[in-house]
């Protein structure tokens, strides 16, 4: 039989790239076949910093930026790439019906990840659900294709932990996000060097952010490629290795903003506090539905923002993913107008008591349950590129 393949992995967001295509491929190159070629497909985000394709461009064998999606979309295309007679299009974010087309244009079977609900299951070939109640949210008649395969955002390697006297800061990597969390976590850093003097301060950077990007929302610091250092004279080391899950790991808190960061702390059982700052209410922000289209309209940003941090002050809605999970608050979650010497006493009352750190670690892996989505997931591809029995 003609081995040769086309694994096409169809995403979108910067979170989906380092919490869902990452462990995939990671667990596909331990059985990938020599003449299986893999193109990774950026659709358009929002949310994306327009570094996405540089990323992944180490993971796979080739990258459609997002800027050519469209056309790709449309005519199945792109350039002069030659595709071989046999693929899988694998979809790990973006709109799951751009799988379905990828898929009918090359003539490939698709195999679509669902988190929360599996759409399109009359004209998708398998689908790996998340979980059971994704499962059962699927017709009875396309039952057959579903394969429940665990949560991607949870499924790390869990060793155990050696933290050491180290908070670490993870700003984001959306420009909304750095707008505000930069200059918070600068002023953080000040209040807790105040109160420490021999605490590791540190930043984990996201993949596609550098050090010069931080500079760019707050200018008031000094930045090297690997420090960075404040007006009040604070040092703060920078990482930039990917994934940063040793830094985490030796950390006893980690500060950062709502997001597929906090599915990675949790299933490390690193202890953390999050960030959801409004201290500029002109930062556009993207918003779901039309409040999101009305934001885009100038000038009525502020009045969007506004109602928005309102509506969701009254409603006590968790953000962070382990605090979905379990359905209550198993990390702070911080929302308001947020200040460096407020957010540090914060830590300081978890670094004054060690035991709240155990026992934060401990809920959040119980709350994971147990890794292997990845490998479930490769097996699914694995089987979806066999040859029909006959």
């Amino acid at each position: 039989m003609d081995a040769e393949a086309d694994l096409v992995f169809l995403v979108n967001g910067p979170g989906e790239l380092t919490t869902w295509l990452y462990p995939v491929l990671q667990a596909l190159a331990a059985v990938r076949h020599p003449q299986w070629r893999v193109s990774v497909v950026l659709s358009p985000c929002p949310n994306a910093s327009g570094h996405e394709a540089e990323l992944v461009q180490n993971w796979c064998d080739r990258v459609v930026p997002a800027e050519r999606f469209y056309g790709f979309l449309v005519t199945g295309r792109v350039g002069d790439w030659p595709w071989h007679r046999r693929g899988v299009v694998v979809f790990l974010g973006g709109d799951q019906f751009y799988a379905v087309a990828i898929a009918r244009w090359l003539g490939y079977v698709s195999v679509v990840y669902a988190e929360w609900v599996a759409r399109w299951p009359r004209w998708v070939d398998a689908i790996a659900a998340r979980n059971d109640f994704v499962r059962q949210g699927v017709p009875q008649q396309w039952q057959s294709k579903v394969t429940v395969v665990g949560d991607l955002m949870v499924d790390r390697p869990r060793p155990p932990r050696t933290p050491e006297f180290r908070v670490t800061f993870l700003p984001g990597s959306k420009p909304h996000k750095l707008g505000m969390g930069v200059p918070l976590c600068l002023a953080i850093a000040d209040a807790l060097r105040q109160r420490y003097a021999h605490l590791s301060l540190d930043f984990a950077l996201a993949p596609t952010v550098s050090p010069q990007d931080l500079g760019r929302y707050d200018p008031t610091a000094t930045y090297t490629d690997t420090t960075a250092i404040t007006a009040q004279g604070t040092l703060i080391q920078l990482h930039q290795t990917f994934p940063a899950h040793d830094l985490w790991r030796r950390s006893q808190l980690c500060i950062t903003t709502i997001g597929a960061n906090t599915a990675e702390l949790a299933a490390l059982g690193v202890p953390m506090i999050v960030l959801i700052p409004t201290n500029d209410m002109d930062t556009p922000v993207g918003w779901d539905g039309l409040l999101g289209l009305l934001a885009r309209v100038p000038g009525f940003n502020r009045l969007v923002n506004g109602v928005m941090v309102w509506m969701l002050t009254r409603s006590r809605r968790l953000f962070a993913w382990p605090n979905l999970w379990a359905g209550e608050e198993l990390v702070p979650e911080l929302l308001g107008q947020l200040d460096g010497p407020t957010v540090a006493a914060l830590i300081a009352s978890y670094l004054d008591r060690p035991e709240r750190l155990t026992a934060m670690g401990d809920r959040l892996q119980r709350e994971c349950g147990a890794p292997g989505a990845a490998q479930r997931l490769v097996a699914l591809i694995q089987s979806a590129l066999a040859p029909p029995v006959v």
